[in-house]
């Protein structure tokens, strides 16, 4: 209402009906402004094309936009990222499964991150730990792609089923 510039427009009701032009502050009395609002329809034109509407309509009609638009968790979206030493203890790991599932169930997508600590006389545990969060997590995720080891990382994405 207030965001409107120009003293004039031209409105259409309820109805959608086109009333004619109007002084904006005129219409902004006669109307009850607990259950109408006045919303710029056109922006480009002379005088801008406004629409009374119920306040209750407004609210589901951006209620509906926002539930129809694919936004990123509808996607999957960017994905989040877990990051896992690869000395875990099994108590923590059950933890951060937790948590992965809970955004899998979301439809959300998770890039897991395995960091290889260096510990001298230890067999690397990132690949076999891999395969067994893979494996922990099949009943709500999959693996999207295959598992990628660059340097001391061991990475792999996980969507929703």
């Amino acid at each position: 209402d207030e965001k409107i510039s120009s003293p004039t427009i031209e409105l259409i009701d309820v109805d959608g009906n086109i009333v004619g032009i109007q002084n904006l502050a005129d219409v902004l009395q006669r109307i009850d402004r607990a259950e109408f609002t006045v919303v710029r329809v056109d922006k480009s034109s002379k005088p801008p094309k406004c629409r009374m509407m119920r306040k209750k309509d407004l609210f589901d009609k951006m209620k509906k936009k926002k539930k129809a638009s694919p936004g990123l968790r509808q996607q999957g979206g960017t994905p989040r990222e877990l990051l896992v030493g690869s000395n875990i203890t099994e108590h923590d790991l059950s933890h951060k499964l937790n948590r992965v599932e809970q955004l899998l169930n979301k439809k959300r997508q998770v890039r897991v991150i395995i960091v290889r600590k260096t510990q001298r006389g230890k067999p690397d545990r990132s690949r076999p730990l891999a395969d067994e969060i893979i494996a922990q997590l099949t009943s709500v995720g999959k693996l999207h792609g295959s598992i990628v080891v660059e340097g001391k990382n061991t990475t792999f994405l996980l969507m929703p089923n």
